[in-house]
């Protein structure tokens, strides 16, 4: 959270004409009825499951009480990115290399949502071009 401030409030006082918070979809709220969720599905801390949930929920509303001050700043909220040169790879890519591997033991009923690496890069940039100052993207 801290590191997430102090490089926000550089890239303001450097005079950034766009800023664009790359969070997650795991800090989104899911409504109790099993509907999709969106942007303004309500959420708190509490739901945040995990470490990585938490921390992304708690920077998510550090770059969002910026852009309420005045910084120009847009939210993205990919879901889980796949794509060519995950080299490492990411969890997500690892569980996509072991189900095309045979691995895959069990499966799990999940909202996890795959996206292209490409479409989360294009998402990027029309958020940078387009989005509205303060709002959140899927």
């Amino acid at each position: 959270m801290d590191g997430t401030r102090a490089i926000l409030e550089e890239a303001v006082q450097a005079g950034t004409q766009r800023i664009v918070y790359t969070s997650t979809v795991g800090a989104l709220g899911l409504p109790k009825d099993g509907s999709p969720g969106t942007e303004d599905t309500p959420v708190r801390l509490e739901d945040m499951v995990g470490p990585y949930k938490r921390s992304k929920f708690l920077a998510e509303h550090v770059a969002l009480e910026l852009a309420s001050r005045g910084a120009p700043l847009v939210v993205v909220n990919p879901s889980a990115p796949v794509g060519p040169w995950d080299i490492k790879p990411t969890p997500t890519g690892q569980m996509v290399v072991d189900f095309m591997r045979g691995k895959m033991f069990a499966t799990m009923d999940t909202g996890l949502n795959l996206v292209h690496v490409r479409d989360v890069a294009r998402g990027h940039l029309l958020a940078a071009e387009r989005g509205r100052i303060g709002e959140k993207y899927v």
